[in-house]
């Protein structure tokens, strides 16, 4: 077979048939029958995604030279969360630092040509009561707004 073809059904031999639909609650699954090596199919329950959470918060008025802390948020009790991205924006310059539980994890600069970043995190997983943290080191000569939002999924 040459390289540039690509059959699915020689990487996956025990996968059947997958398609996105809905469950008897309207949540989306994904219909799978997977088969272990007879012609028996083995049962996959349908997984029920989380509550999309999207946590926004503004610091304005943060003065030159200035470190603040512009977003603080803890995962609840009885839930974990696994975190997309985070999306960072400021009216100036800025290192952002991404701490968990008062560690950092992730530094970010923003310049004077682009003010926007997003630090991707691919699915990272938090822990109930573990703290995600987002400060902003103001890196400019005039009082500036920043902002931050938390994307992932609480399950």
């Amino acid at each position: 077979m040459p390289v540039n073809d690509y059959n699915p059904k020689s990487l996956t031999p025990d996968l059947e048939f997958d398609k996105f639909g809905a469950g008897p609650n309207n949540e989306v699954i994904i219909n799978t029958i997977v088969r272990n090596g007879s012609d028996n199919p083995v049962p996959v329950s349908p997984a029920i995604a989380g509550d999309s959470l999207f946590e926004y918060t503004e610091t304005p008025n943060v003065a030159p030279g200035a470190s603040s802390v512009i977003l603080a948020y803890q995962v609840p009790v009885g839930k974990n969360l696994s975190l997309k991205d985070v999306l960072v924006s400021g009216d100036s310059r800025a290192i952002y630092l991404l701490k968990i539980d008062g560690n950092i994890k992730v530094k970010i600069r923003t310049y004077f040509t682009e003010f926007n970043s997003i630090i991707k995190l691919s699915d990272a997983r938090f822990l109930p009561g573990q703290l995600i943290t987002v400060e902003a080191k103001h890196d400019s000569v005039l009082n500036s707004d920043f902002n931050a939002t938390l994307n992932g999924t609480l399950e």
